[in-house]
């Protein structure tokens, strides 16, 4: 079997990776807002466990709105980040100019 470096077999394998990636970061975001979500369910029986003094109802109703607000400030959260990720990424180049004119 022949091997032949083409540039459609080097858009193909770049593109490959490139869903790799994209499932990869995919994959650890819904992981970790499925962790999020669980965490935040339950908060309202940790803090009646650990007898905080929060008023909080530890019901299904209450466990569904923590667990909605724990998701929502996750998604917040990513899309700051993501924000703060491509504005660095955008800065860095006048950041190089400016420190090479001193």
């Amino acid at each position: 079997m022949e091997i032949a470096i083409t540039y459609q077999n080097i858009v193909v394998f770049l593109i490959f990776v490139g869903v790799i990636f994209i499932l990869y970061k995919t994959f650890k975001l819904i992981t970790k807002a499925i962790i999020i979500a669980v965490l935040s369910f339950f908060f309202p029986w940790i803090v009646t466990f650990l007898n905080l003094p929060v008023p909080v109802k530890a019901d299904i109703n209450t466990a569904v709105q923590f667990m909605i607000l724990g998701i929502i400030l996750f998604l917040i959260y990513e899309f700051w980040h993501i924000i703060k990720t491509i504005v660095s990424l955008i800065l860095k180049p006048l950041k190089f100019i400016l420190r090479k004119r001193k």
